[in-house]
């Protein structure tokens, strides 16, 4: 794959991550003005970009993960608190854009395998877990997500990769 082609790729991830994530949460308060919703998602893509440093160059850890899913839900709802619904990301929302985008990244080649997966209805009906992933904003309820996974991973699976394949059978 060549340079231009990888590009194409990444944007098209960083575009289907924004609709899968976004679009469907309903985040914004009311109808925001369009100049006010690409900046948001020109913070979103630049705070991705920079990201992807930290998950290239090792494996990343739960309290480092979580962390920076902290650290972006916190950014983005200190700078767009006007434009969203009751003033902030929640933590759901914010897991989604960051591990859907690292998923993406790995599956390119992009970054080695991401420590979790992207939470989602399907996924979370797949667990037995009765829980609106949108509207997630505690870190204990998202680590008895990942733990429950885990419960059922196979040997030498990773997080990641079996989140993979469950998405594959959904389909």
């Amino acid at each position: 794959m060549d340079d231009q082609q990888l590009v194409f790729l990444m944007n098209r991830a960083f575009v289907n991550t924004i609709n899968a994530s976004i679009s469907r949460a309903n985040v914004y308060d009311g109808h925001p003005d369009q100049n006010d919703r690409i900046e948001l998602k020109n913070y979103i893509k630049e705070y991705l970009v920079n990201l992807l440093n930290e998950y290239q160059d090792h494996n990343v850890g739960d309290e480092a993960h979580i962390g920076n899913i902290i650290s972006f839900k916190e950014g983005v709802s200190d700078n767009f608190e006007f434009l969203l619904n009751n003033g902030e990301l929640t933590l759901g929302v914010s897991q989604k854009i960051i591990n859907l985008y690292l998923k993406w990244t790995w599956c390119l080649g992009q970054i080695n395998t991401p420590p979790h997966f992207p939470i989602d209805r399907n996924l979370l009906s797949h667990l037995g877990i009765n829980l609106a992933w949108t509207r997630l904003n505690d870190t204990n309820e998202y680590f008895n997500i990942i733990d429950a996974a885990r419960e059922i991973l196979e040997e030498d699976q990773t997080l990641a990769s079996w989140e993979l394949d469950l998405w594959e059978h959904l389909q």
